[in-house]
């Protein structure tokens, strides 16, 4: 009796393909602020003085020791694990980035009292996504580059953001002709 009162709550396809469509913008909206935070710690290293010291190398071969196969056996397993754990992590990753970065959203608007519409969310990652071209024109106004590696960046940079925001104008559209609640929408 108790089973048949519990209702199955159904995952409509609509609400996967808009889901999928959002995902993949808030991955390309993550490569932008990575791409620009790389920039500015590659800026902020070559601005402060690091001290290298040089390598020393040794041409000594020596015969292994039971403790240097544990330790390579040892290396191994720990290899092993890391590899399964990205591998869980990498297919796990995007609906986490994705579900987080829709309640972060959410709580910027709420905090502004802007009703949480279609309209509102998508405007809002698209802010969002602009934000690092922002950080770029700072960056390139208050420093002269010495290589290509800045500009290649803030040029990878609006594509991958040009990328983002047409995903998001994507997931809208679809929303609306599927009839998404924007609840829903991620």
């Amino acid at each position: 009796m108790y089973y048949k009162s519990m209702k199955r709550k159904r995952v409509r396809k609509a609400f996967i393909l808009v889901n999928t469509i959002g995902t993949a913008g808030y991955l390309l909206l993550v490569t932008t602020w990575a791409l620009f935070a790389a920039v500015v710690l590659v800026l902020f290293m070559q601005s402060s003085s690091v001290a290298t010291s040089p390598i020393i190398v040794s041409d000594s071969q020596s015969v292994p020791s039971e403790a240097a196969v544990s330790s390579q056996i040892t290396a191994y397993v720990i290899t092993a694990i890391v590899v399964v754990a990205s591998v869980v992590i990498l297919v796990s990753l995007p609906y986490f980035i994705a579900k987080w970065s829709s309640r972060f959203l959410r709580h910027v608007l709420k905090i502004m009292r802007i009703k949480a519409s279609k309209r509102a969310l998508f405007f809002a990652k698209c802010i969002t996504a602009a934000l690092p071209l922002l950080g770029f024109a700072i960056v390139a106004l208050l420093t002269d580059p010495a290589d290509m590696t800045t500009p290649a960046a803030h040029i990878a940079t609006i594509v991958v953001a040009v990328l983002a925001m047409g995903c998001f104008l994507l997931q809208i559209y679809v929303a609306r002709s599927l009839n998404v609640a924007a609840t829903d929408i991620w």
